[in-house]
């Protein structure tokens, strides 16, 4: 389950926190979105786990359903970014 983000398209990392990864990803073409209701490509769910973040690709329409579906109060934003297939690890 999940692919993350860690890097953004020139290679430079997304950092520590939920923050600094948000602000990678949108300086690397990010836009912040609604939550999803439907899957398309480059969803990503960055994570805020408190110390650190987690920017989560949601790379299917299972993957996408795995993220909404289970109760998580973390806080969470939703990003659609053109690059997230090609550094998702």
């Amino acid at each position: 389950m999940g692919r993350y983000i860690n890097h953004t398209s020139d290679g430079a990392p997304t950092g520590t926190s939920a923050l600094e990864k948000l602000q990678a990803i949108l300086e690397d073409g990010g836009e912040i979105i609604k939550e999803p209701t439907e899957w398309k490509e480059g969803l990503v769910c960055i994570v805020d786990n408190g110390i650190f973040g987690a920017a989560l690709w949601a790379y299917d329409e299972h993957e996408l359903s795995y993220v909404l579906d289970n109760p998580d109060p973390r806080p969470k934003t939703w990003v659609l970014y053109p690059n997230a297939k090609d550094v998702a690890q």
